[in-house]
């Protein structure tokens, strides 16, 4: 009888040993998939910096470019000749507002 209760004891201290193993396994576990998701959580947010950077750098380059675009066409229309007032009655037929001239038309 002594042999079985020697058996129970050793089969417990086997037992004690591999629920230890396991608690240590799935500790290590847990904490390297909490720190692995935090990395990634980090990663994320550099990434998202970064590109929060990027279009903040390609709007800027879009209004000074709009800026440029903007001065040069209201140096163009500056520059153009000042037409005198006519109408489309006394357009010369060669013209746009003389194309616009239809003898048959009315205004009601």
């Amino acid at each position: 009888m002594t042999w079985l209760l020697s058996l129970l004891r050793s089969g417990k201290d086997w037992a004690l040993a591999i629920l230890a193993t396991l608690a240590a396994a799935g500790a290590a576990y847990f904490f390297g998939r909490r720190s692995g998701s935090s990395e990634a959580t980090a990663n994320a947010q550099l990434q998202q910096r970064a590109d929060q950077a990027e279009t903040t750098a390609a709007a800027a380059q879009a209004a000074v470019h709009n800026a440029e675009v903007r001065h040069d066409v209201e140096s163009e229309t500056a520059a153009l000749p000042d037409a005198p007032p006519s109408s489309v009655a006394a357009a010369p037929a060669g013209t746009a507002a003389g194309r616009l001239r239809d003898d048959g038309w009315t205004r009601d």
